[in-house]
Order: C-alpha cells, then sequence, then structure tokens
C-alpha cells in the first residue's frame, strides 16, 4: 500500500488533482480512481464530489498519502502552484458550453467560491511549521 501511495502522490499531475478534488470537495479519491499504465496517468470518478455524500469524513485523499510517504511538503508547494494557476474563468465558461442543456449557475458559483479559498483550504490539509511566528 505504501509503495502505491507513493506512486500516486508522485504523479506529474498529482498535485494539480489534489487542489481539484479540493475545489470539488471530493472525498473520496482513492488509489482505484487512478488509472497508470507506468507511463500515463487517468484521474477518474468523481461521484461523491460536491456535496453528494456528506456522511464522508471531510478529507483530501491524495494530500493525505503524500503526507503518508514523507512527501508533504513538496505536494503541499505543487497543490499550492496549481491552484494559483487556476483559470477562474474556466467554471463559467464551461457552463456557458452545457447552458442550453441545464443550468449550472448555481454549481458555478459554488465552484468559484471555493476556488477564491482554495489555498487556505489546501494549507490547512498539511501540518503548520512550527516556528516564530506560530505565535503571532
Amino acid at each position: 500500500m505504501r509503495i502505491a501511495m507513493q506512486v500516486a502522490s508522485t504523479l506529474s499531475t498529482a498535485a494539480a488533482v489534489a487542489a481539484a478534488d479540493e475545489a470539488l470537495a471530493n472525498r473520496d479519491r482513492n488509489l482505484e480512481n487512478i488509472l497508470w499504465d507506468g507511463e500515463t496517468e487517468a484521474w477518474i470518478d468523481h461521484a461523491y464530489a460536491l456535496g453528494n455524500r456528506p456522511d464522508l469524513a471531510d478529507v483530501n485523499k491524495l494530500c493525505n498519502m503524500a503526507l503518508a510517504v514523507g512527501t508533504g511538503e513538496e505536494f503541499q508547494h505543487g497543490a499550492i502552484a496549481a491552484w494559483m494557476a487556476l483559470d477562474r474563468t474556466q467554471p463559467a465558461q464551461q457552463a456557458e458550453q452545457l447552458s442550453d442543456v441545464a443550468d449550472l449557475s448555481a454549481w458555478t458559483a459554488t465552484i468559484a467560491h471555493r476556488l477564491n479559498h482554495l489555498g487556505e483550504r489546501l494549507l490547512a490539509r498539511f501540518p503548520s511549521p512550527d516556528d516564530l511566528l506560530s505565535a503571532v
């Protein structure tokens, strides 16, 4: 299990997926949701995202995997960088593309709000440093 978590948390897109999972409140990311052929990964299954399973613990399993295998600090930096690079116009643009099929304005607003506060949420998934500024 440890080797699988090590591989999952060091895939090139893992930190960006952790940021996306956090934005979508995907609490059920697990190793079976990562298809990997040794070269390319595919991240699947967001069935329990956006509040579809409120009984699940509020966790980001990819962040937990990185912490469990000792790559938490690098992973945290990657997730924050991915969040900063996210195009915040995409939710509205994608909703517009589907406007003939469904009204996604409420979901778009929810995701936009989560994107604005995503950095804070990601940082909260990792231990805080114990330094001189901790008490301030």
